[in-house]
């Protein structure tokens, strides 16, 4: 029932892996002999040469006839002018009572509005083409962007899944695309258009990874292309499209690229190297959405929403950038994962979306730093794999994690049976697929449900009767299932529910609607729902909440992108404390999103603009940082990874990763020097045990150092002595080069051998 009534708006062989960089390498080496030898397609449009920074929320980009950069999406509602330099010279101020989000640069000026509609200004009088929000032809549901040639407009209607186009002059509806192009092609996420010289129409399908061209005359399918993946050719959730000269500019979001074709879908090149370091830009690509040229061809714009950037480049070939290029393709950029903005957990289990490959990572967290144990999913629409996946929860009675696939419109639900105190390890076979439920299957047989359109799961958490609530963020509203996955009720009229958390002791349900940048709570005993009460706090009020959690005493966790922080609340909707601000230092966040406690005292944050996720105390102290090296290191003290464990008078302790022995250990020197000899003093204990230290005649003791990104180890071979007092003297060892080494522990009793390695950064 509704509660209230909607509103308005590659760790294989070092063979494959050279033979894996050369694959890669090839299209790189090509572009190169191309621009020498002038005997095919040169790379063009690398050459950086300005970046607009300090965009809010930016959404589209557009290049006039006058090379004027126009980019929308500002929270002002209006379109931001810039000269060919990056540099401000004018707006374009919204029509009243409408906040334009996107400009359609023609003649007439074109435009989308937040509504949403489809407006045109002639004589500086703005009139409506569309007809409001819905279903039937010439409606829209969540567009997204839109394209004008002559006296025509196409608009990427992303919530019918589909595009329309219309005649500007008369308003009359002239195509509805979609979703069914032909039996073989459909679409499922349009989210750009273009047309071409021709007056040819392209389409760009983000969750299908693919590029549709329709005739100039009647829009037939002529031509299809595209397939998700890394390589040169296939695209990444791609964001955005353009047309010129008679090739098609993608911007192909998660591969951090723009890739060229032809205009029958022939790869022509690329460009964009990803930024390797945090905010890294000046030519470096993260995440690009959009992408414009200009008229006359003689500059492109990126658009980098991630970064609030703009990049402009030249028409020009750089053949530095080429050359670092190469450099990626042969050596790569460590295969680390892009930590998304959901993540679950159980007791000492994490599970984190890792969307760049749609997949699901699943940690332990009983030691020091997570260490990844198995993972789940891929592209696909087979059972087990998922297209868009968008939300996590985890079942703890039940050993269940359930995903959220929007792109498939449906849930997924695995069984992850850990045995704790089995020895520590990778296992793929540790979760099993035990259910799946077809939310849009589910929401065409109610038709009384007032569900209007295909359903895009965002959201999930559970409750401790086992129920499982899912926001819908196409239906704005939330789905109730029971612990066999049957309907129970469903909630409605919420804008943009993007996070839920439920709170069983007090009957409560926690809803972030994004769409107005609010909290609402539903009071399940009074089957009411109200929005978060005004805070009188200075510093108190709700920027742009992104996801909310609850803490065991009832108290509100929000996290919240805008103000880079996480707010703690009491249940009564006082605000006890604000963690964070912005920044990638220790406790500073950019744009936290999911948080979420997998063991009691102890907070998981996703600190998703800084790729990293970082551990916090119950009062928001911070612990450690975890993932990519680039984005943690400056979490460490003085530049120093920090250890497992406080050190013991003289030593430092870490537990082996089974958990199974505590070493302590003491080096010769303050530090690890560098081509210098130095010894190891280690003693093991069995963990939780009191008494003497495990000697030789109980165990035997391997130390050892390599650099696992070198694929070597030391230069000699370390002694190691065995002493009365049951510790260990390892003498020679040598750390010879600057870098990552990994130094190794194993302790060998009988048959079994357990590890642990610490890292030592020389630098």
């Amino acid at each position: 029932m509704p509660l209230r009534t909607s509103r308005r708006l590659f760790g294989a062989s070092s063979l494959m892996g050279v033979l894996v960089a050369l694959w890669i390498l090839v299209p790189a080496l090509s572009a190169q002999e191309d621009e020498t030898t002038s005997t095919g397609p040169k790379v063009e449009y690398n050459r950086y040469r300005a970046t607009i920074t300090e965009l809010e929320q930016p959404r589209s980009v557009e290049i006039d006839a006058d090379g004027m950069i126009w980019i929308s999406g500002w929270e002002d509602g209006h379109v931001h002018g810039f000269d060919r330099d990056g540099q401000p010279v004018g707006l374009l101020v919204s029509p009243a009572e409408s906040a334009l989000t996107w400009l359609g640069v023609g003649k007439p000026t074109v435009a989308l509005s937040a509504l949403p509609e489809i407006l045109t200004i002639t004589n500086g009088d703005w009139k409506v083409v569309s007809d409001g929000v819905g279903t039937g032809p010439g409606q829209l549901s969540r567009p997204r962007r839109l394209a004008v040639a002559g006296d025509r407009v196409a608009v990427a209607d992303r919530g019918n899944r589909r595009v329309q186009v219309f005649d500007l002059s008369s308003g009359e509806v002239v195509a509805v695309l979609g979703p069914d192009l032909t039996d073989q092609e459909s679409l499922l996420c349009p989210v750009d258009v273009a047309f071409d010289e021709a007056g040819r129409l392209f389409v760009l399908d983000q969750d299908r990874a693919r590029i549709h061209r329709l005739s100039a005359a009647g829009y037939e399918l002529e031509k299809s292309w595209g397939a998700p993946g890394a390589y040169p050719g296939l695209l990444s959730s791609p964001g955005g499209l353009a047309c010129s000269e008679g090739r098609v500019f993608v911007a192909d979001s998660w591969n951090h690229r723009i890739e060229v074709f032809d205009s029958d879908g022939k790869w022509q090149f690329e460009w964009g190297l990803h930024a390797m370091l945090p905010r890294e830009g000046e030519g470096h690509l993260h995440y690009p959405n959009d992408i414009t040229i200009a008229p006359d061809g003689s500059f492109a714009v990126v658009l980098e929403p991630f970064e609030q950037r703009a990049q402009i480049f030249d028409r020009k070939t750089d053949p530095a950038e080429i050359a670092l290029r190469e450099e990626q393709a042969l050596f790569g950029t460590g295969g680390v994962p892009h930590f998304g903005r959901t993540a679950a957990a159980m007791p000492q289990t994490l599970a984190i979306l890792e969307p760049e490959t749609q997949s699901v990572l699943l940690y332990d967290t009983r030691l020091f730093d997570p260490i990844q144990i198995s993972r789940l999913g891929g592209y696909g629409d087979a059972p087990g794999q998922f297209i868009r996946p968008t939300g996590l929860a985890c079942d703890a009675a039940r050993n269940r994690l359930i995903v959220a696939d929007a792109g498939q419109g449906r849930l997924q639900v695995f069984r992850i049976d850990r045995d704790l105190s089995s020895e520590l390890g990778f296992d793929l076979w540790l979760p099993s697929l035990e259910a799946t439920l077809d939310l849009e299957a589910l929401r065409r047989s109610l038709p009384e449900s007032g569900a209007q359109w295909p359903v895009e799961p965002s959201a999930l958490a559970t409750d401790d009767d086992g129920r499982l609530y899912c926001t819908d963020i196409a239906n704005g509203c939330v789905w109730i299932l029971g612990d066999r996955l049957q309907l129970v009720d469903r909630w409605a009229g919420f804008e943009g529910p993007e996070s839920i958390a439920i709170d069983s002791k007090r009957r409560r349900a926690y809803i972030v609607e994004t769409g107005r940048s609010v909290l609402s709570v539903v009071d399940l005993e009074a089957d009411a729902v109200f929005d978060w009460p005004t805070l009188e706090e200075e510093d108190g009020d709700l920027e742009h909440p992104t996801a909310v959690a609850v803490t065991p005493d009832g108290s509100v966790l929000i996290s919240d992108s805008r103000r880079d922080q996480v707010l703690r609340f009491s249940p009564a909707g006082r605000l006890v404390a604000a963690w964070g601000g912005p920044g990638i230092e220790a406790g500073r966040f950019r744009n936290p999103r999911a948080i979420v406690s997998e063991r009691p005292g102890r907070w998981t944050l996703l600190d998703w603009g800084n790729h990293r996720g970082v551990q916090l105390t119950e009062e928001g102290g911070f612990l450690r940082a975890f993932g990519p090296v680039a984005f943690v290191q400056p979490t460490w003290s003085n530049g120093r990874r920090p250890y497992a464990r406080e050190p013991e008078p003289d030593a430092t302790t870490l537990t082996t990763r089974d958990g199974r022995y505590r070493i302590a250990y003491r080096l010769s020197a303050e530090a690890v020097p560098l081509n210098d000899e130095f010894a190891l003093e280690v003693w093991v204990f069995h963990s939780g045990a009191e008494g003497p230290p495990l000697g030789a005649d109980r165990i035997t003791l391997v130390v050892d150092g390599s650099m696992p990104e070198h694929q070597h180890g030391m230069n000699q071979v370390p002694e190691l002595v065995a002493r009365p007092d049951g510790s260990f003297l390892v003498e020679g060892m040598l750390f010879h080069m600057l870098g990552r080494w990994a130094l190794t522990f194993e302790v060998r009793e009988g048959a079994r051998t357990s590890h642990a390695r610490v890292e030592v950064v020389l630098q």
